[in-house]
């Protein structure tokens, strides 16, 4: 490792360290069940939309996003677009019905809303499997990276983050990684906000060139082919806004809201979030054209965030931006990290380890269900990082599984999703009805058996007394009668007895 390496290391120890004094601060709050699973539905709005846009925003739209736009010209700018607009339908459908549900996990409400233990077990797999698939190129992309911008072997990138991600999830669960997301959104806008800043000045000084290549194609935003290429871009957009409500580290945030306002009002938070985001991949896209014709030649494009702040500022200037920007780009893979195993450790223990060592185990916690589930969450798909070979591709790698699995991610939890849920509900059984006993001959008549006699009302609430009985006609009995004296009042008097009583 270099000397120019030091403020990259330093950036990167920096981040971490701040990242598990928060986690670890979240400890303090959780306490209950309810903590570690939804934060026990206090988290406000604002707080959850910048938690929802530092988990989202991963390596693909960190890093991949301005080296698809280098490559591929504005026809990429519809995965962001894609991406982003994919909260609308959150907006819409998703977000205050999964909130109202009261469940704790995307299972829980599959199977509250259909019915069904075998969907809750499709439900549970597609969770766990979508994580996984997910975790793996979030853990390889921070060792390409480490490797790219300090200089350290591949396999410290994983260990690290895998590490960092399950101290937090165990120390505190949703209550703390609530705090770690939102200060990572913040710090990862930082990390492309300011060198962009600084890189759009030194372009001005510089004459403002204008980039070679491309040509007018590549601003072009919808594929070529005519049709074909319009049809391809259609698409791809409908795939990404499906795509979006597939996710679940981004749908379990919902649980986290006070009430359905409160998620209805995240979603329109974390639009205007990622939308200030998503201005400044485009600029470092367009300054590549200028400045990195030597990463696309080489085939190193998906790195273009974290060269060009050295390619464009000479001396110790490059090396701080390359750093701020290094720190941004290992923050996208804690978070996003964070929460995939939130999300997978939440399945995990309500399907597995609670039916161990939970409340339904024969000793143990919730907690420790908890904590025993996220290590099995964060373990497998680091070792499968560390031992399998290009399994989601370079530091854009993201992006690719991304894009190549973007058609898979809405099988995940779309089908349940859009599904109207106000409150938790489960199969009725079917009501026995008991046998009609008969009436035994000479025997007196059943309350409301006898003849001209309507069924009781209903008694009104808080009233002790029987109320009085009606018969056909309207005229009401005696106000406080049992089964025998009804019967009694129903018959007339015979007259003889009160000439009898006269003579």
């Amino acid at each position: 490792m270099s000397g120019d390496a030091v403020p990259g290391l330093l950036a990167v120890l920096a981040v971490t360290v701040a990242t598990v004094a928060i986690g670890t601060w979240g400890l303090r709050f959780s306490r209950t069940t309810s903590d570690f699973f939804v934060a026990s539905r206090t988290v406000h709005p604002r707080l959850n939309a910048s938690a929802i846009g530092g988990e989202y925003l991963s390596a693909a739209s960190f890093l991949g996003i301005a080296g698809l736009l280098l490559v591929g010209g504005a026809e990429m700018l519809w995965y962001p677009v894609g991406w982003t607009a994919g909260y609308l339908v959150l907006l819409v459908l998703v977000a205050a019905p999964l909130r109202r549900s009261g469940a704790y996990t995307l299972p829980d409400f599959a199977e509250a809303r259909l019915g069904s233990r075998v969907v809750r077990a499709a439900s549970s797999l597609l969770v766990v499997g979508v994580g996984w698939l997910y975790l793996v190129p979030q853990f390889r992309g921070a060792g390409l990276t480490l490797r790219s911008a300090i200089g350290l072997p591949e396999w410290v990138g994983p260990v690290i983050v895998g590490l960092v991600v399950l101290v937090n999830v165990m120390s505190g669960g949703m209550r703390s990684i609530t705090f770690v997301q939102a200060f990572q959104y913040w710090l990862k806008l930082t990390a492309l906000l300011v060198p962009a800043m600084v890189l759009l000045v030194v372009w001005w000084g510089d004459g403002r060139p204008a980039g070679d290549g491309g040509g007018a194609a590549w601003s072009v935003p919808v594929a070529d082919g005519g049709g074909i290429g319009l049809y391809t871009t259609y698409s791809l957009i409908v795939a990404l806004f499906l795509g979006t409500m597939g996710l679940p580290h981004v749908v379990v945030r919902f649980y986290t809201n006070p009430d359905g306002r409160g998620a209805r009002r995240t979603t329109l938070a974390v639009l205007a979030l990622l939308g200030l985001f998503y201005l400044w991949p485009p600029v470092y896209a367009a300054l590549g054209r200028v400045y990195g014709d030597r990463l696309v030649a080489r085939g190193d494009a998906d790195v273009l965030v974290l060269e060009l702040p050295r390619l464009v500022v000479d001396g110790i200037g490059g090396e701080l931006l390359t750093a701020l920007v290094t720190a941004g780009a290992f923050a996208a893979f804690l978070s996003t990290a964070s929460g995939l195993a939130i999300a997978v450790s939440g399945v995990i223990t309500q399907d597995v380890t609670s039916r161990l060592v939970g409340e339904r185990g024969p000793r143990g916690t919730v907690a420790t269900a908890f904590r025993l589930a996220a290590v099995v969450a964060v373990v497998v798909p680091v070792v499968v990082a560390l031992t399998v070979e290009d399994v989601g591709g370079r530091a854009v790698g993201g992006a690719r599984v991304r894009r190549g699995g973007v058609d898979v991610l809405p099988a995940a939890g779309a089908r349940h999703l859009v599904a109207r849920a106000d409150r938790r509900r489960r199969p009725r059984r079917p009501r026995r009805r008991r046998p009609r006993r008969r009436q035994r001959r000479g025997a007196p008549p059943r309350r409301g058996a006898a003849r001209g006699l309507a069924r009781r009302p209903a008694r009104a609430p808080g009233r002790l007394e029987r109320p009085a009985r009606l018969r056909r006609d309207g005229a009401r009995l005696a106000r406080h009668p049992g089964p025998r004296a009804a019967a009694r009042a129903a018959v007339p008097r015979p007259a003889a007895h009160a000439g009898g009583a006269g003579a």
